[in-house]
């Protein structure tokens, strides 16, 4: 089989992550190809390293709207989809043409490079529906949900979900659509635990709204207004104003010689398996990565109630017949986790939580069963597409 799958970036976020998960195992077995918007940042190092054929592009932005209303900002975002309509259209049509792909897979949803290119030519395009756009990431298609939703929904078009939640967001076709959730690689190496002088709670994750960082800092806040003494280690790349506000709250309310901004750091790994409980605090977590691979490296999971999150908890849940994690709804029940997992009161509860965490992701997000999986489902669309 040959396929070729569309980026939309190169860093080392969830999607492109999830996307090398997926190349390590399928390189193996089929002729594939990726295009991306830059030839620098972690997919492109390791597709050059796997030896994949890659492609790059003019560089190219997702097909939404800006966040916020700023006429210079409008501008050039309405130049950069213009270009993305004509010239990176053309030249993913150029790379079909050369490549022959029997499928195309775009990785992300708000991504329509491609879509229209393999409608010309009667070749099955693959979405990887892996957010909602605007719950989690505050994204408005353009031009607009309605068209979004009519091309996701169009003939010659398949898509994946990665939660049973996304794919009820989009409204998506039983029988033609599937959900199949990420696979989480291990380690290569043995994984150390961090060493710190003082134990510590853990965020992992872009400092940006969606994120909800400012929710954990409340809480912290109000864990050492109770006697707390833990510190926190925030780890993630700083976006905007919101990191500003949030390093200003840390300030403001006498945090500073208990929260750390550390930035983005490689070693998310070891700082999960030293830590003394990983906090998801994000309001509609599309699948929620790093809540895995804390469950994988044995870190205790303290996650909001909602969305992939939650979904997570609950397969955990029906999978073991216990809880693998704590859940909360609101920053005073998060502080109270943070007071329970520091006073060891319910300490075998918690041990037993990390215990089937573990297993949870052993059994269900193996990225073996991951691309399994995946290449079912283009065994399918191609049957499907030639009846």
């Amino acid at each position: 089989m040959r396929i070729l799958y569309i980026s939309n970036s190169t860093s080392g976020g969830g999607a492109p992550t999830s996307l090398f998960n997926l190349l390590s195992v399928l390189n193996t077995k089929h002729e594939i190809a990726v295009v991306m918007p830059s030839d620098k940042g972690m997919l492109y190092d390791m597709t050059e390293k796997l030896g994949i054929k890659s492609y790059t592009a003019k560089p190219y932005c997702l097909d939404v709207w800006p966040k916020v209303f700023n006429p210079i900002k409008l501008i050039k975002r309405l130049y950069s989809l213009y270009l993305n309509q004509t010239e990176v259209r053309a030249y993913i049509g150029a790379v079909i043409d050369e490549f022959k792909p029997d499928i195309v897979h775009t990785n992300v949803g708000p991504l329509a490079i491609a879509v229209h290119e393999c409608a010309k030519r009667g070749i099955p395009h693959v979405w990887h529906m892996r957010e909602y756009q605007d719950k989690d990431f505050g994204m408005r298609f353009f031009p607009s949900k309605s068209a979004f939703r009519k091309m996701i929904l169009q003939e010659g078009n398949y898509n994946l979900s990665i939660t049973q939640d996304i794919f009820r967001h989009w409204n998506l076709r039983e029988g033609l659509d599937e959900v199949i959730y990420n696979g989480i690689r291990r380690s290569d190496t043995e994984v150390l635990p961090y060493v710190c002088q003082q134990p510590y709670f853990l965020y992992a994750a872009r400092i940006e709204p969606s994120k909800g960082l400012m929710t954990l800092l409340r809480a912290f806040r109000l864990y050492k207004e109770k006697g707390g003494t833990r510190r926190l280690l925030v780890v993630g790349k700083p976006c905007g104003l919101y990191s500003f506000w949030c390093k200003a709250y840390v300030r403001l309310t006498g945090l500073r010689k208990s929260v750390s901004f550390a930035g983005y750091r490689t070693d998310v790994y070891s700082l999960m398996a030293g830590a003394e409980a990983f906090v998801m605090t994000s309001l509609s977590e599309g699948f929620g990565l790093t809540t895995a691979e804390a469950m994988l490296n044995r870190c205790l999971v303290i996650a909001r109630n909602t969305a992939g999150s939650k979904e997570q908890l609950d397969r955990g849940l029906a999978l073991t017949g216990s809880e693998i994690g704590l859940r909360f709804d609101t920053f005073t029940q998060l502080a109270a986790h943070l007071s329970a997992v520091e006073s060891k009161k319910n300490a075998p509860i918690l041990k037993s939580m990390k215990v089937n965490a573990f297993k949870t992701v052993d059994e269900l997000y193996t990225v073996g069963s991951y691309a399994s999986k995946v290449e079912e489902f283009y065994h399918k669309v191609l049957e499907s597409n030639r009846l």
